[in-house]
């Protein structure tokens, strides 16, 4: 689940150029195929608190005063970083509503947060450390998420929630 935001990453700008070129007839299975997309981020926002719950218990573990007021103080230290990942965790649940699956204005701002630290190392002048540049073996994580998006269309077809299914 962790490679969801990574191939999100590189395909959804793809689909979206994709998007500009096609006649209207032909972009609706474009527009289906990023509905489906869209809405298998939920996986990763399940497995991104996953990763912040198990992080909670570490820092408990170590006896660290975790309160509400200690994690405000914490998240003042790096407002936008903060702020960028309550964004990353609550935009992928309006893609569960059938208008906003395949809008393609949240999906360009999902893209924008997930890219958010390369836009930012470019900017300053840091090294830039390419999405997804900690994984060695590809193959498994891109034939995970390739049947988590089939799967994902499927049941958006079955459920009759697909840009198709409008037209």
């Amino acid at each position: 689940m962790q490679f969801i935001d990574v191939s999100y990453g590189y395909l959804a700008p793809i689909l979206l150029l994709v998007l500009l070129f096609l006649k209207k007839q032909n972009a609706v299975y474009c527009r289906s195929l990023l509905a489906a997309m869209n809405v298998s981020l939920v996986f990763f926002v399940i497995f991104a608190c996953r990763e912040y719950y198990n992080l909670y218990l570490l820092a408990k573990s170590f006896g660290f005063n975790i309160s509400f007021k200690g994690l405000m103080q914490f998240a003042s230290t790096n407002i936008p970083y903060f702020v960028r990942n309550i964004l990353i965790l609550l935009l992928p649940f309006c893609f569960l509503f059938k208008k906003l699956s395949s809008n393609i204005f949240l999906s360009i701002l999902m893209l924008i947060f997930i890219w958010w630290e390369v836009f930012y190392a470019l900017l300053t002048h840091q090294e830039v450390r390419m999405l997804g540049s900690n994984y060695a073996p590809f193959l498994f994580p891109i034939l995970n998420y390739f049947s988590l998006v089939v799967g994902m269309y499927a049941l958006l077809w079955l459920a009759k929630r697909l840009p198709i299914s409008r037209v």
